[in-house]
This record gives C-alpha cells, structure tokens and sequence, in this order.
C-alpha cells in the first residue's frame, strides 16, 4: 500500500491539478462576487465546483507522470472523498434560499478544510493540513476584517443604502468577496507547492 500511495504522490503531483483548478474556480466566483453583488457570487461559489472538477481532470489528464496505481481500495477512497463534499450542497442551497450568502463561501471553506486532513496521507505530505490550518485562521481573519470594514462604512454612512455593493442585497457585507478570494489564493499557492514537490 505505501509503494502504491508514494506512485500516486508522485503521478498526480500531490494534488496540483486539483488545488490549482479549484484555486482558480474559487477565484472565479470571488470575482463574480465583487462585481455581481452577493446573490451572484453565493450561487459562483455553490457552483464552482462543477466547473473546477472537469478542469481538474484535464489537468491531470495532460500533467500525470505516469500510469495510476492500479489498488482498487485507492480507487474507492478516492471516490469516497470526492463525493463527500457533495453532502454539503443541500446545506448550501438551504443558505441561499435563506439569503444567508455571506454563509456558503464560509461553510464550502469549512468543508474543503475538513477535506483536506485524508489527503494528507493519501499524498504523503503535510502540505494539506497546512493549507487547512492556513484556511481556517486566514478565513477567521478574513472574516473579522470584513466586519470591521462594514462597521466603519455603517458608523460613516448617512443613507442605510450607501455601504451596500449594487445588485448585493440588503444584507451585503462589503467585503465578503474577500472570503472566496483568499480560499481561492491559498489553493493556487498550494498547487503551485505541490507542483514543486
């Protein structure tokens, strides 16, 4: 088994293809976030891993180096591990008919930091649960700056209306497009280590 999870370390690059498209996707919906209010950027967020998962595959497709272990207890904890994420999206779906939006980066954040911890040894490396402890006090920090910056707007503010993004919603926090974004910046930098590994 350690002879088969070192060859698939080694063959998907610990990771990088998945990190880096997921990385990217998360910034995608920060974007769509920032520019498009906090309606569009919870249903980018909910939905970018429809997109990142394709591209991950192709990823991989092109920068594998070599066959895959043929174990087909790998090949079913892979799957367990990606389907578990997908347990999350009715929660997610719940907060934005809620229109609780500044919640589902925060709970796919969670998740994804949950996630990580099996691929540590899946990968034989550190690296994950460094990316999720990384996650975990960025997105607190990130989140409490948010705040600040929306207390400061709302002790400045004259009109109830001034400090909210247009197309965001009556309870936009400005600032909240940062959450997606620093999930989607850590991933990146992530692929870009595993890569290096």
């Amino acid at each position: 088994m350690d002879t088969d999870l070192s060859r698939l370390a080694t063959v998907n690059h610990h990771g990088f293809a998945f990190l880096l498209a997921y990385g990217l996707t998360w910034l995608l919906a920060a974007a769509v976030w920032r520019w498009r209010g906090e309606h569009a950027g919870a249903y980018a967020v909910l939905l970018q891993g429809v997109i990142a998962l394709p591209i991950a595959f192709g990823l991989m497709a092109v920068t594998s180096a070599g066959p895959r272990p043929q174990n087909p207890l790998l090949d079913e904890l892979s799957t367990a591990l990606a389907v578990s994420q997908v347990f999350a999206l009715p929660i997610l779906l719940y907060l934005i008919l809620r229109r609780a939006h500044r919640q589902v980066p925060i709970v796919l954040a969670a998740v994804t930091i949950v996630h990580f911890s099996p691929y540590s040894w899946l990968y034989r490396t550190s690296l994950y649960m460094v990316l999720a402890g990384v996650l975990a006090i960025g997105l607190f920090i990130v989140c409490r700056l948010a705040d600040r910056r929306a207390d400061a707007l709302a002790a400045t503010r004259t009109d109830d209306f001034a400090a909210v993004p247009a197309g965001a919603g009556g309870s936009a926090t400005p600032g909240d497009w940062m959450i997606p974004a620093f999930t989607g910046a850590v991933l990146v930098i992530g692929a870009i280590i595993a890569l290096l590994l």
